[in-house]
């Protein structure tokens, strides 16, 4: 068997294009950008009880669906086969049952199926289709399954359902968004996260008795503004293992619940005894208990690259578990306490499942996701750079340099600028076929993570609360500018692209610096904070209230940073594209820009995916967006 490390090692940096002679040959866009990759969006993977199966959602075949597969051995499962996506595995306590979602259209509003772990038996437990449901979690003893939905049209609330006879026991008020549902080993308790504090930008752990009841409030941060999330509880349940970035960073800490719980399992009061696991400079999050419950593993980002670590309770003792260059997520413990499977992706890899067995150095990978037909030697690897922003700042981004064989003969490359959504959210050394194809079609990439990125602490990531569109925007203008004073990409010839707030920022960005760009191509971006607001779901209301502000007190705010009411001042033309079913930025937010872009006489181009959602889960369609993007590309900053 070839070495797998291989194809993902690291090429040697430059901010100039390289060559790499006849080894360069040109991809198919539908080998590149139609690569199945293994979901690392909606619930990633699980591993089976007794650790010796995988369950995970894969679009092999052009469609998400779940399959499993053994952590020895090459044989694959498909277990589901259907038109809409099936995400979010998760593995019954006897192993005999897997739960996942399924959703209609791209519309995220995911019902809850079961079914035998051999896939037959397929069964639809909740059927409340103008809600959605997400964060399932089996019972100890397999009966039920906690999770969330907004089943109120409103807030996600945490619910309760009966496998057997599909009962559903209501313990959220649904005033506030609950999240990560998790059960106590006993069963008695869930533990969940919510934002139920007099301040919205802060979160908590509460408990709550599986058979209803009040929910208590997990002291965590001691008075301290933060966040405390992902509560996971040891296996003797006397602990739970967190994330919180009160201290600045993100770090693992332990609330040791010894004194809170009487002997029938009710609440003294007494506040939590915290201990901080993680010590670094580094955000550390996901922490995942060691059934011997000596420890946890966890990730930890680093210049946009995650690795997998392990922690020891006693000790505090730290040590990589898996850190292949790249982006690992979901880490897994298996019943050894030693084996780990979890996914990776790199730059010139797609999201696969990987597994480091019990005494194994080298971590093997599951799947193989890219095709025969891609050389990985033939993709760029991104170097992480930082720039000067306009205040001072630095800013990190990843740049994508094209190889020398890729150029046109056009001299110094056209450029495009990738703005990720969110905009809590980060550009990673992952795969990214976006950048990737852009780069081999000559184009260098620059990827920033502007203020309000994640994964490079508390401060940097709250930079732009209650100022999107101000010195993010700054941070994007600045990029460009780097790029031309650097002389890495022609600054004439410069594209915005982004999805979502990425999309926000793309049209933004062409109305307010309109002499910065020579096009721009938007998908399902925001053109209105306003009327987003009115239309997009209960739960993305109070993330917009909490990041941006009251709707009411800060209209002047919701105004001015929309791309709708600088429509006129947009003279680069414009791509946009829009799916019709999606639930977060609806498709009347692409209508009346495009309204707008209409009346001004704007050179615009706008197309609609009437069976997608908020991004394109489809291959053809991700396929058919990226061709359109190129051609608006090479016809405007090619000219």
């Amino acid at each position: 068997m070839a070495n797998p490390l291989v194809e993902i090692q690291p090429g040697p940096h430059s901010l100039r294009p390289t060559s790499i002679g006849p080894r360069f040959h040109e991809i198919a866009i539908e080998d590149l950008v139609g690569a199945p990759h293994v979901d690392h969006r909606w619930g990633g993977i699980d591993l089976s009880p007794d650790g010796r199966e995988i369950a995970f959602s894969w679009d092999r075949t052009g469609n998400n669906e779940v399959f499993v597969a053994p952590v020895r051995g090459d044989r694959i499962y498909q277990l589901t086969d259907g038109s809409d996506r099936s995400v979010w595995p998760r593995w019954s306590p006897d192993g005999q049952w897997i739960a996942y979602l399924r959703d209609t259209g791209g519309d995220e509003r995911f019902q809850i199926w079961v079914m035998r772990r051999d896939g037959r038996r397929l069964r639809q437990l909740t059927s409340a289709t103008a809600a959605g449901h997400r964060d399932i979690a089996w019972s100890p003893d397999g009966t039920r399954l906690a999770f969330v939905s907004n089943s109120t049209g409103h807030r996600y609330g945490l619910e309760i359902v009966e496998v057997a006879s599909g009962a559903r026991l209501v313990l959220s008020d649904f005033e506030h968004d609950d999240a990560q549902p998790r059960w106590s080993p006993d069963g008695r308790w869930l533990v969940f996260s919510s934002r139920r504090d007099a301040a919205r930008t802060n979160a908590d752990l509460f408990l709550i008795p599986s058979a209803g009841g009040e929910a208590i409030c997990l002291d965590t941060r001691a008075g301290t503004e933060g966040e405390s999330v992902d509560g996971h509880w040891s296996p003797d349940g006397r602990m739970i293992a967190f994330t919180t970035n009160v201290r600045g960073r993100s770090e693992i800490s332990l609330a040791h619940l010894d004194g809170m719980l009487d002997e029938a399992g009710g609440p003294r009061g007494r506040s939590p005894r915290i201990v901080v696991l993680t010590n670094s400079i580094y955000d550390s999050t996901e922490p995942a208990w060691r059934p011997d419950g000596r420890g946890v593993v966890y990730l930890q980002a680093r210049e946009s690259q995650v690795a997998v670590r392990r922690v020891f309770v006693a000790s505090h003792a730290d040590s990589p578990v898996a850190d292949l260059p790249g982006v690992h997520k979901f880490a897994h413990v298996g019943p050894d306490s030693e084996t780990v499977a979890f996914l990776h992706a790199s730059a010139r890899r797609p999201h696969d499942v990987w597994v480091r067995l019990q005494r194994a150095v080298v971590p093997q990978p599951i799947t193989s996701s890219l095709s025969a037909r891609v050389d990985p030697g033939t993709l760029v690897q991104p170097v992480h750079v930082r720039y000067p922003s306009a205040d001072g700042r630095e800013i990190p981004a990843l740049l994508y340099v094209p190889f020398a064989e890729a150029l046109r003969g056009e001299g110094t490359p056209p450029a495009i600028v990738h703005i990720h959504g969110g905009p809590l959210g980060q550009h990673l050394a992952w795969w990214d076929p976006i950048s990737q194809w852009f780069a081999h079609r000559g184009y260098v990439v620059l990827a920033p993570n502007i203020r309000g990125s994640t994964g490079y602490g508390r401060e940097f990531q709250e930079a732009n609360r209650g100022d999107w569109g101000g010195d993010d925007l700054g941070d994007v203008v600045a990029g460009v500018r780097w790029l031309g004073q650097e002389g890495i990409a022609g600054p004439k010839r410069i594209g915005a692209f982004g999805g979502s707030y990425g999309g926000f920022m793309t049209m933004y960005a062409l109305a307010r610096e309109p002499a910065v760009w020579a096009a721009g191509v938007s998908y399902v971006g925001v053109v209105s904070w306003k009327t987003l607001h009115e239309t997009t779901r209960g739960d993305l209301r109070e993330y917009l209230e909490r990041e941006l502000g009251d709707p009411v007190g800060a209209a002047e705010l919701y105004r001015d940073r929309s791309p709708l009411t600088h429509a006129r001042s947009i003279t680069a033309p414009l791509l946009i594209l829009q799916g019709a079913n999606d639930p977060r930025v609806p498709q009347s937010e692409a209508e009346q820009l495009v309204a707008a872009l209409r009346e001004s006489k704007t050179t615009f181009d706008y197309h609609v995916y009437p069976d997608e959602g908020h991004g394109f889960r489809k291959v053809e369609h991700r396929v058919d967006m990226l061709r359109r993007a190129t051609e608006w590309f090479d016809r405007h900053l090619r000219a």
